[in-house]
Formats: C-alpha cells, structure tokens, sequence
C-alpha cells in the first residue's frame, strides 16, 4: 500500500531542507549513491546529521502515521538526506531489512 501525506512539509521547510542538502554536499558530507550517477546521500543518524528540523519532521510523521509513535528507529537505513542533480533519478527499492525490525519487505521512494 501507498501512504500519500499531502502539504507535510511547508515550503519554508523545503528551502531549509534544500540548503542543508547543498551546505553537506559542499562540505563533502554527501557520498555517491552507488545507484546512479548525479546522485548523492548521507546516513543523518549514523553521521551526527539529524537537526532541529530533520528531528522536528521526524516527530510530525511519527504523530500522523498510526502505530508509528514510539517505535524504534530503522537501524538498517535511518533517516537520510538525499540530494539529486540534473540527470540524476529517482527509483523505487528494498532495503535489508531483518525480520525482526518488522520493515521486512518495505518499499519507499
């Protein structure tokens, strides 16, 4: 199933996500995503990334999706900023997940 949340993010959030996104990759914080070219990512919780906003759009997820509040983070994945250049693209793709993490099979874009 698809979960589709309409106006999550403000574009105010959206400005701010972008040049968090553009500082780390000047900093040289975003490796290439091995996927595709023009393409690049951080793993924010296993790098020290989450900010206040990152945290907060954390917290307002967890309050909308039910049964999400409360539970352990994704070990596998975590939360990630992502960054793609003209000519890059975006794909759908599994991750993997333990059977124990109960993501097992999970999808997202």
């Amino acid at each position: 199933p698809w979960l589709l949340l309409r106006n999550f993010v403000t574009q105010a959030e959206r400005l701010e996500l972008l040049a968090s996104a553009l500082k780390q990759k000047a900093q040289g914080l975003l490796l290439p995503n091995p996927a595709g070219p023009h393409r690049f990512f951080r793993r924010l919780d296993a790098s020290g990334g989450v900010d206040h906003l990152v945290q907060a759009l954390s917290w307002r997820l967890e309050s909308i999706v039910e049964g999400l509040q409360g539970r352990p983070r994704d070990g596998t994945l975590g939360r990630v900023c992502s960054y793609i250049e003209p000519g890059g693209f975006i794909h759908e793709h599994r991750d993997r997940y333990t059977e124990a993490s109960g993501l097992l099979g999970c999808a997202h874009l």
